[in-house]
């Protein structure tokens, strides 16, 4: 499989002023267009800066090129990049009419820096005679995002209060002292924990811990046969082979993301409590989920006001041993490098509507694979019944008509999908229409993000309700 994986627009690039208009594909697995210039990355031609990213050596300048459209135009452009020895990396173009009926086209250029600035401005003094303007253009500015698997230890700092102060007063859980010292302990466990540590925190289950897990499972268990997808059915078996008790006691994290690393390259990383949404969405792209290790209190089994290991493991775990629904889970945290606060809301609710609360249909039957699913009893029964509202999946429709979902209350609609392949596409589609500066592939050799164009990147933690 290509071991270069990235999420990108469809533009023309050029390597040595010749054209590769065709992306290529992953042989395997993830339907990414990998579409960077060089395949040949290592340690010591990354640079990381605190504000600004790109491997140096394709670290450009850009241009933006206006031009009235001729058959030569572009090569007329190129030759004069050639003739000062600059290679261009990227190539974006846009045409549209005039007042003239004529076409008039906008280049927007990425080129190696190096030329003498002397040099500099006759290349362009040359563009502007053959065009109607050239612009530099600046770095454009984007938010803070992981470019390496080490960058993801900064954020057990980040996780957000959930819970209001009605809730702590009316809620048993809250009142237990003892349970939330235990809480605060996981919780530090998780946050010292470093992504290359050689083990996962090891946590000390209790008896009513191992009960709740006991009680959820049984119930759900009854429930998975025949609401389930077949995929879900196939993993929560392999899980019950691989981990001992694994009906009966709650698994360590460790052991479940050994397996899942065996099987799909994902793992799991534990987190002191809920992350924003940005931060969440941009582990996946890593191909790393982010799991609590604590169990929800044992008054309330089949209640849990935020997601607990019940959730993540039992609900998110099993689906992340499939590979199609790995791929398009990865896919959404590419796509969230760096984009908007508009765009990042827009893939939440991709988010929502697949891995939370997705559903699919086999054999003209609707089955459940999300997680929010998975986890609870009564929404479970509910999904497959007549009451909610059953749409094809479609990421357009739900960006522009179901940005609003409850999260703390049963669904009122749920998109159903033919299969995982189906919504690995039309994702894919969709992520490589998003408007963003760059396009970024992930190495998974080297576990790093390379992008094709400098960005500059500002710190700034969206702490908008999470995932």
């Amino acid at each position: 499989m290509n071991e270069y994986i990235s999420l990108s627009k469809q533009v023309y690039h050029t390597k040595l002023f010749g054209f590769q208009t065709t992306p290529k594909r992953a042989k395997s697995g993830a339907n990414f267009s990998t579409m960077n210039l060089s395949q040949s990355y290592n340690d010591s031609n990354i640079l990381y800066h605190q504000d600004s990213c790109l491997n140096p050596i394709e670290e450009a300048s850009s241009i933006k090129i206006r031009i009235q459209d001729q058959s030569r135009s572009l090569n007329d452009i190129l030759s004069i990049f050639k003739s000062f020895n600059v290679e261009i990396t990227r190539i974006q173009s846009k045409s549209y009419p005039n007042w003239q009926e004529k076409y008039t086209t906008t280049y927007y250029l990425d080129y190696q820096r190096g030329l003498q600035e002397q040099l500099k401005m006759i290349l362009i003094q040359q563009l502007e005679a053959i065009s109607q303007s050239v612009e530099q253009l600046k770095l454009p500015v984007v938010p803070w995002f992981p470019q390496q698997l080490s960058d993801l230890d900064g954020i057990e700092n980040l996780t957000i209060q959930t819970e209001s102060e009605a809730q702590k007063l009316e809620l048993l859980y809250f009142k237990d002292k003892n349970y939330q010292k235990r809480r605060k302990l996981i919780g530090l466990a998780a946050s010292q924990y470093k992504i290359n540590d050689k083990s996962l925190p090891i946590i000390e289950y209790t008896d009513n811990d191992n009960y709740v897990w006991d009680y959820c499972f049984t119930r759900l268990s009854k429930l998975y046969k025949n609401i389930a997808c077949e995929e879900f059915n196939w993993a929560i078996d392999q899980f019950k082979k691989q981990f001992s008790n694994f009906e009966q006691k709650v698994p360590q994290l460790n052991d479940v993301s050994i397996y899942l690393q065996s099987q799909t390259g994902w793992r799991l990383k534990p987190v002191a409590g809920m992350l924003s949404k940005r931060e969440f969405l941009n582990g996946l792209a890593f191909k790393v989920f982010h799991c609590v290790q604590y169990v929800r209190h044992h008054s309330v089994p089949l209640y849990a006001y935020e997601p607990d290991i019940i959730h993540d493991l039992l609900g998110h775990g099993p689906m992340f041993a499939i590979q199609d629904f790995s791929d398009f889970s990865q896919q959404l945290g590419i796509a969230s490098l760096g984009v908007s606060d508009e765009e990042l809301e827009k893939l939440a609710a991709i988010y929502m509507y697949t891995i939370e609360f997705g559903m699919c249909r086999e054999k003209g039957q609707l089955k459940a694979y999300g997680a929010g699913l998975m986890g609870s009893v009564n929404e479970l029964e509910y999904c497959v019944s007549d009451k909610p509202q059953h749409l094809p999946f479609n990421p357009y429709v739900i960006c522009r008509d179901h940005m609003n979902y409850p999260l703390n209350a049963i669904q009122p609609l749920y998109f159903v999908v033919d299969s995982f392949s189906d919504v690995t596409k039309l994702i894919s589609d969709y992520c490589n229409q998003i408007n963003r500066p760059f396009n970024a592939t992930y190495n998974s050799k080297q576990q790093r993000i390379f992008l094709d164009k400098e960005v500059r990147m500002v710190k700034a933690i969206n702490k908008v309700p999470s995932l």
